[in-house]
């Protein structure tokens, strides 16, 4: 209630750090994402990229689909993100779809930033701008090219959770690309015992439709299973998105 009552003095970069700070507490207090969201609506002319990206994550992580916020957000990020970071672009991406908020402009302007920044995201943000991609319904191939590029290079950094949302971001849009696939396949392989089930089983879901989509009748078998042949599926099938 103190700082609802203090509102009109807020500045963007107040607003965005309270409602950041509520968001990592965990703590949804409805009034004061009212009156943070109208501070904000008023001050969006002045809000830098990280308050837009500190904004729009926290209400993703509070579940609050504020549609005149996420508007605004997306209105001001859009001819702005060029000067995004490349983990900024993730994070606001992430958070709209976290919230099935669609914005052809946001996403397609994301896209277009990121193929160009893409050396420099990590193996999380990687994954989560995929999944955000996907999620959404969103396929935009140059990006997915840049994604799988990146990848590639990384691929040995990446944890059993990116891992798994990588493929199944790539085969819930039906995008094939058999080099990303491979790798992640023989990274999977030596991390299987700290796959969640979740994750397992949405890893295995993936090959599965892409084999059915692929000519190649050994993707799977080549991959997932190594180099040798189906045989060492009993080794490979031991045990997260």
């Amino acid at each position: 209630s103190a700082a609802i009552k203090k509102m009109a003095e807020f500045k963007a970069q107040d607003c965005a750090n309270t409602v950041w700070s509520f968001a990592v507490l965990r703590c949804v207090d409805s009034p004061l994402l009212d009156a943070l969201s109208s501070a904000a609506l008023n001050l969006m002319e002045v809000y830098t990229t990280v308050d837009l990206t500190q904004t729009a994550w926290s209400l993703a992580i509070c579940q609050c689909r504020d549609v005149p916020l996420m508007s605004a957000i997306a209105s001001r990020s859009v001819p702005n993100i060029w000067a995004f970071a490349i983990q900024d672009i993730g994070n606001i991406v992430w958070a709209f779809a976290t919230l099935t908020f669609s914005d052809t402009p946001l996403f397609e302007s994301s896209a277009s930033a990121s193929q160009l920044k893409i050396h420099e995201a990590t193996p999380q943000t990687l994954a989560n701008t995929a999944w955000a991609y996907a999620i959404l319904s969103e396929c935009h191939e140059p990006l997915f090219d840049a994604i799988s590029a990146s990848a590639l290079v990384t691929i040995s950094e990446f944890e059993e959770q990116s891992l798994s949302i990588l493929a199944w971001s790539f085969a819930t849009l039906a995008y094939c690309n058999r080099p990303l696939l491979h790798a992640i396949s023989k990274a999977s392989l030596p991390m299987l015992p700290e796959f969640k089930t979740q994750g397992l089983t949405n890893t295995v879901w993936a090959f599965a439709v892409i084999y059915s989509m692929s000519s190649d009748s050994g993707l799977l078998t080549r991959g997932m299973f190594s180099d040798g042949d189906a045989s060492s599926t009993s080794e490979a099938g031991v045990q997260q998105k």
